[in-house]
């Protein structure tokens, strides 16, 4: 197995207010750094005080520039490809990508990432033999069927500010969704709890009533419809927007079918298939918005609608 190390640079200034307490309370405290990230870069890499190495036990001053330096290991990617099955050919949609991070857009079918059934060809995969020097970790994950945008971090710190942004949900995420029947265009915000179907192995379902189950989980998604048509046979389906402000599995799913209006090829939740258009669930992850986790500059990005859910487009409004 051959092994790389991969150098990562952060920088930051004192402000005036943050004067007085120790370099490693700056960066903790000030800066939101984890203990084990500090401590990674305290054993593989080295921190800098306006050019010069420093002790971390040191107090910072008002002005202070402040570099951090710090090795990853990369395991060569060719190893994957003495794992069981075949590399295909697929190329991922990159919408963006920098030294920090990369957006690509998912087509449905692909999982994000390994797992033990299924080790290649997956989002993840495939970029790491793109770009075998870089330790991609994703960020935000999305069912196998859905498609859209998922981010991936390119090292450690990147990665620790953005997830906090999913954890603290201060990350803006928008679905598209073509669903069974009529969604008003006046934003609604659903707020139904939801809780596991103990009896299936995958099903959420919402609660109502007075008396909620101790493990049901808040889950809030804001909801508009966007566009009707009358389909031959099938009836009215609706483009809907969805933006979850909650995390929850499943959670869009779950509340746009407790409101009578299930997606698309969604069995599960009571979707109809309509046979050669829409046979996989018509969700699609199209928008993303976060701060980058160096520059903490706001950053956005759309995913264009895949060809199976802008089919749909196309057809005149009845």
């Amino acid at each position: 197995m051959t092994e790389t190390m991969k150098t990562y640079h952060w920088s930051g200034t004192v402000a005036a207010d943050d004067a007085n307490c120790s370099i490693h309370s700056w960066l903790r405290e000030r800066m939101g750094f984890t203990r084990r990230f500090l401590r990674r870069v305290k054993v593989t890499g080295i921190l800098l005080r306006n050019g010069n190495r420093d002790y971390w036990n040191l107090l910072v001053a008002a002005g202070d520039y402040i570099e951090l330096e710090w090795k990853e290991q990369l395991a060569d990617i060719q190893l994957n490809h003495d794992r069981r099955g075949n590399h295909s050919d697929l190329i991922l949609d990159i919408i963006a990508q920098d030294d920090d991070l990369c957006v690509v857009n998912k087509p449905s079918g692909m999982l994000v990432h390994p797992v033990k059934s299924e080790r290649i060809n997956t989002a993840l995969d495939i970029l790491q033999r793109e770009q075998p020097t870089i330790s991609f970790r994703p960020v935000n994950r999305i069912d196998r069927e859905t498609s859209g945008i998922v981010l991936f971090s390119k090292h450690v710190l990147a990665h620790q500010k953005l997830s906090e942004q999913f954890v603290e949900r201060s990350a803006s995420k928008v679905y598209l969704a073509w669903v069974c029947g009529e969604v008003p265009c006046e934003s609604v915000l659903n707020e139904l709890p939801i809780v596991k179907d103990h009896d299936h192995a995958v099903r959420r379902f919402v609660c109502r009533g007075e008396v909620i189950p101790e493990e049901a989980q808040q889950a809030s998604t804001m909801i508009r419809g966007i566009r009707s048509i009358e389909l031959p046979n099938v009836g009215i389906i609706s483009l809907v927007e969805a933006k979850p402000l909650t995390g929850r599995t499943h959670q869009i799913r779950v509340h746009l079918s407790a409101m009578g209006t299930p997606i698309l090829g969604d069995v599960l939740y009571g979707g109809m298939i309509i046979p050669n258009i829409a046979e996989r669930i018509l969700l699609h992850a199209s928008e993303l918005r976060v701060l980058h986790p160096l520059t903490k500059q706001e950053r956005c990005w759309h995913a264009e609608l895949p060809d199976d859910m802008n089919l749909f487009m196309k057809l005149t409004i009845d």
